[in-house]
């Protein structure tokens, strides 16, 4: 009964605002009224670096234009790690005409636009209404040191509440958001309506074992294929893959299960040597040719998959574990927005143009190839019939969400997703710290999210404890790096890694992704002393959770 009254009260209340409506000129109804600005996944490492240009809460509605220098204290810079949502109260209803925010671009002090910025309305603060996108402009569009706005117009909706959304990459400057409109609500307007916003997920990691995530542990990443002058460089064989099938002692015998779960995708180069996950030009990206060499040979006879049943059945008769079956995560297709002459994979005399300038047409032939490779993987996959392996998932191979390539790749994930939940199957992704919209993998369609730290190939020291901090915030788990037989400092940062598990809390429950060069786990199972006990040994005793925190030297 209270919200039926709330209701008729709010329907009255509106009226009278329609009859104030009535002739008043387009005017700026946000300048000074309050806001606030809310971090997704708060972190102290952002609000750390933020200090130093901070919002005292009324320089985004004072109507002042900064000038162009990022010291200026007009600008509020947000850094990096997640978006920011900005929220105008503009105190009453009024009819919403025009938002408009602008952004700072100093690419030498890592100061980007925004990949996008998201424009919603609401009556009440609860229930949002999505009213349109404004993506990335281009890297060319805007000179560095100058200023751009996000503008959206031709609106003619009725809201008290404004909310922007905005991406942060390293860091995002902005001075302003002005909403245009008219005080009150117009005669013609519509109230603005949506849905409430979903309850925030509880911070931590993701977890390992369950349905979401295909019962997925412990993930190795076996790249398999070849390029051009290195034949047979990574292809797969029955004694290759057994060390990581099994935990082998020093004459080769299995003592346990090793990893659960194996994925398979290309390696960099294709043979041509075209990169199969690339943005690059439209002559070096991989095309129909290369993915069909990739789908080939996972599936040639006594190799790769092959290779891979008969190396879970000779571990399954040593450890008399006759119901055991191996996880297996395929690569599929990653349909490059730079692919203007992918290839025919549809059989009507033209070559799938997958040039993301052409917006509309681009995404139709870029899901014309996301088919066409799914399922000529899955027919594959089930004609096989592997008795020892399950497929639980396909893999996204780009590490990342390109900036000006945002909207189509976002597409494509979602798509791929699709795809892959129509039969049963998950999408897991495997992205670098901070890469783009890492922290959107749900609204993305991925299950299996596991974030690299970066550590084993930067200088920077705190890394672990960053990504650590990311990963529990957006509910992510955590990739392994390891570079063995590389000298002293990797096996120091190889046992900062380890270390970091136990400290941070992932070594156990969390979903993990192990990333080593090619065989290098396999190699160290067939050595002695020190390679073994760090790069086999330690790594088992990890994915047991019995590994202890071991000296840095």
């Amino acid at each position: 009964m209270r919200k039926a009254i709330g209701f008729m009260v709010l329907l009255v209340w509106l009226a009278q605002g329609t009859v104030a409506a009535q002739g008043v000129s387009e005017a700026n109804v946000a300048l000074g009224k309050s806001y606030t600005v809310v971090m997704r996944y708060d972190n102290e490492g952002s609000r750390k670096d933020e200090r130093n240009y901070p919002d005292s809460g009324g320089e985004l509605t004072d109507g002042k234009l900064a000038p162009t220098s990022f010291w200026n204290p007009a600008w509020v810079g947000f850094a990096q790690g997640f978006e920011r949502r900005i929220t105008v109260d503009l105190e009453e209803v009024h009819t919403v005409s025009r938002i408009w925010a602008n952004f700072l671009k100093q690419s030498d002090a890592g100061i980007h636009l925004p990949r996008f910025v998201l424009f919603e309305a609401s009556a009440d603060g609860t229930h949002w209404e999505r009213l349109g996108r404004v993506n990335y402009p281009g890297e060319a569009a805007v000179a560095s040191g100058q200023t751009f706005p996000y503008e959206l117009a031709d609106l003619n909706i009725a809201a008290r509440y404004v909310r922007l959304t905005v991406p942060v990459a390293v860091w995002v400057f902005m001075d302003e958001v002005e909403i245009y409109g008219t005080r009150g609500v117009a005669a013609n307007a519509r109230l603005a309506q949506g849905e409430a916003d979903p309850e925030p997920r509880a911070p931590g990691y993701m977890k390992a074992g369950t349905p979401e995530v295909g019962g997925a542990h412990h993930i190795i990443l076996l790249p398999a294929g070849g390029r051009a002058g290195q034949p047979g460089d990574q292809l797969w064989r029955v004694e290759d893959y057994l060390p990581y099938v099994a935990y082998l002692d020093a004459n080769g015998t299995p003592l346990d299960w090793m990893f659960d779960t194996v994925l398979i995708s290309p390696p960099k180069y294709a043979e041509s040597g075209r990169e199969y996950a690339s943005r690059a030009s439209v002559w070096s990206v991989g095309n129909m040719l290369d993915w069909q060499i990739f789908h080939d040979t996972l599936f040639r006879p006594n190799m790769q998959l092959d290779a891979l049943n008969k190396a879970v059945a000779r571990a399954k008769e040593a450890l008399g574990d006759s119901d055991y079956k191996l996880k297996v995560i395929l690569a599929t297709v990653y349909p490059t927005p730079a692919g203007r002459y992918f290839g025919d994979v549809d059989g009507d005399g033209v070559s799938e143009n997958l040039d993301y300038t052409r917006g509309e047409e681009a995404l139709a032939d870029a899901r014309k190839v996301a088919d066409w490779f799914f399922h000529m993987l899955l027919s594959s996959w089930e004609q096989a019939a592997f008795e020892h392996l399950e497929l639980i998932g396909v893999y996204w191979q780009m590490e990342d969400v390109g900036m000006a390539t945002s909207a189509f790749e976002e597409a494509m994930i979602r798509y791929t997703s699709d795809l892959a939940h129509a039969h049963g199957l998950k999408l897991f992704w495997i992205p670098y710290i901070r890469a783009g919209l890492y922290y959107d993998w749900e609204r993305l369609g991925i299950d299996g999210v596991m974030m690299q730290p970066n550590h084993m190939f930067s200088t920077l020291t705190n890394l672990l404890q960053t990504n650590a901090e990311l990963t529990y915030a957006a509910g992510m788990g955590v990739e392994m790096e390891a570079d063995a037989f590389k000298g002293p400092e990797k096996d120091r940062k190889w046992i900062e890694y380890l270390n970091a598990g136990v400290e941070y809390g992932y070594m156990e429950g969390t979903l993990i992704g192990w990333y080593q060069h090619f065989k290098d786990f396999a190699r160290a199972s067939r050595m002695e002393g020190r390679n073994r006990q760090l790069y086999y040994d330690y790594v088992y005793q990890f994915i047991q959770g019995t590994y202890t925190v071991q000296p840095v030297e």
